[in-house]
């Protein structure tokens, strides 16, 4: 789970988000992941201050955060 942008605008926490490391790099806690599930809960809101985007690109499954910006993070074998 990762803090998202709502609808609304409105700061909110994520559903589940399953993915797979594929990179981590310890100098500044940065992970990568290609996402499994969950990968509409880190798509931008769409309101009154939103950017049209060509429906034809499709949205990259690979993600990078903070390793301290995730919210309970849990490790699946």
């Amino acid at each position: 789970m990762v803090l998202k942008m709502s609808e609304n605008y409105t700061p909110e926490v994520s559903a589940q988000i399953t993915g797979k490391v594929v990179d981590y790099n310890p100098s500044d806690g940065s992970v990568k992941f290609d996402i499994i599930a969950g990968l509409d809960e880190l798509k931008e809101p769409n309101g009154k201050l939103s950017i049209a985007e060509n429906d034809d690109v499709k949205q990259n499954q690979n993600k990078e955060f903070k390793w301290n910006a995730l919210i309970e993070p849990r490790l699946f074998n």
